[in-house]
């Protein structure tokens, strides 16, 4: 079965960012008789730059695999220029993933995925150019998250953003719904159950697995001081709330045994890092984004993993990536959330810290923490235990086969 996939954000396995296509595309191809074609954009979603090796409108990019193929295409490189920016880059990359899939060889179905609309719409209208089924994955609820975040206030274009989004849910063969909150958002929307299909972000065996042969240098560093480490690890965007652990840095400024690090990049890193400096955080350190094959050495160093949910009724239906990469790697993760999705694996699997909103409770959770080690160590060994039952990347490989074959 050919597959052509269009995902404007999409990275390779070696790329910083989200693999969850390139990881279940590579367990598909080796369960089954799948190949994918994948149209994917010029720019890096974290970084918001072009790719350091990509030029012109069109660009081969190859994998070890002979079963993925694929190109990345220009998208305005505006993503980090405001809402209009974003409107641009979003709209650039429809017309070139169009044009890009034409000169292929027909695919046996069209997958696309979303955020954002724009790029659903390009899938939608390349199935119907080339006569072929359309799949809508649904990995955000948009346009719901941004109006609730308030960065979608425009009336009209809310108003043509729900259409859309429900047109597409309408015409697509199947909708790949990442939780089953999203399923549940789109029966409202009317589309019927049997279209609906629930894949959830996942982990790989490899990090199941995974020990560190080496410390990275500054972890061993802080491992030396005796340091307890309280470790972020993703996007620095204004909508990840960091803040909060400024917050808690500055909270726990007397207690110089606790140390928070950040890993990642994004357009709100220079307005935390000035934060950080004005006020004298030395317990904070900025390392900036990290390829993602050394992810692992820095996450398996550190002592807690804080993962930060948007304060926003859709976040309830959430399970990010950066949630099941702790888990995976036995670190005990510290979830700011509501009750929701994420909250109840957490209670389930006995292995992770909840910490509401409102609740004010970050830093003194983080102190205790710090003075429960052998605690913490264990509801990280659970946590691992539990995502490699339930949320294994091969078996969800096997769903999406099943689904995109009509199951």
């Amino acid at each position: 079965m050919k597959v052509l996939f269009i995902h404007q954000f999409f990275v390779a396995a070696h790329e910083p960012g989200e693999v969850r296509h390139i990881k279940l595309f590579e367990h598909l191809t080796g369960l089954d008789d799948f190949e994918f074609y994948i149209v994917g954009g010029s720019l890096n979603y974290l970084t918001g730059k072009a790719f350091p090796d990509f030029s012109g409108l069109k660009q081969k990019f190859t994998f070890a695999n002979p079963k993925i193929q694929g190109v990345r295409v220009y998208a305005a490189p505006v993503y980090r220029r405001g809402f209009l920016g974003r409107i641009s880059c979003y709209l650039s990359f429809l017309v070139t993933s169009i044009l890009a899939a034409f000169p292929d060889q027909k695919p046996d179905l069209v997958l696309s995925t979303s955020p954002s609309l724009f790029t659903a719409l390009a899938g939608y209208l390349v199935s119907r150019i080339k006569g072929v089924p359309f799949y809508f994955e649904v990995r955000d609820l948009w346009p719901q998250a941004p109006v609730e975040m308030g960065m979608l206030n425009n009336p009209q274009l809310i108003k043509f953003s729900y259409w859309l989004e429900k047109f597409l849910a309408q015409k697509a063969e199947k909708v790949i719904a990442l939780t089953e909150g999203y399923r549940d958002y789109f029966l409202k929307l009317g589309i019927r159950p049997d279209k609906i299909a629930v894949l959830p972000n996942g982990v790989d065996e490899e990090w199941l697995d995974y020990a560190p042969e080496q410390t990275p240098p500054e972890m061993a560093e802080l491992k030396k001081q005796g340091k307890f480490i309280v470790m972020y690890a993703g996007a620095v965007g204004r909508f990840n709330y960091l803040d909060y652990l400024l917050e808690a840095a500055l909270k726990l400024k007397d207690h110089p045994e606790i140390q928070f690090v950040l890993i990642g990049d994004g357009n709100y890193k220079a307005q935390l890092e000035e934060q950080a400096r004005s006020l004298e955080l030395n317990n904070v350190s900025f390392l900036g984004s990290r390829p993602r094959e050394a992810v692992p050495a820095y996450l398996a160093s550190a002592d807690l993993g804080v993962v930060i949910y948007p304060r926003i009724p859709v976040a309830k239906t959430l399970l990010m990536n950066k949630l099941l990469d702790s888990l995976s790697l036995g670190l005990c993760p510290l979830l700011v959330a509501e009750e929701g999705v994420s909250t109840r694996i957490l209670k389930e699997g006995e292995c992770g810290i909840i910490v509401p909103h409102e609740s004010g409770e970050l830093s003194r959770q983080i102190l205790e923490a710090a003075l429960s080690p052998e605690k913490v160590k264990t509801m990280g060994r659970k946590g691992r235990e539990y995502v490699r039952k339930n949320f294994n990347r091969r078996d969800q490989a096997a769903l999406l086969g099943r689904i995109l074959r009509g199951g």
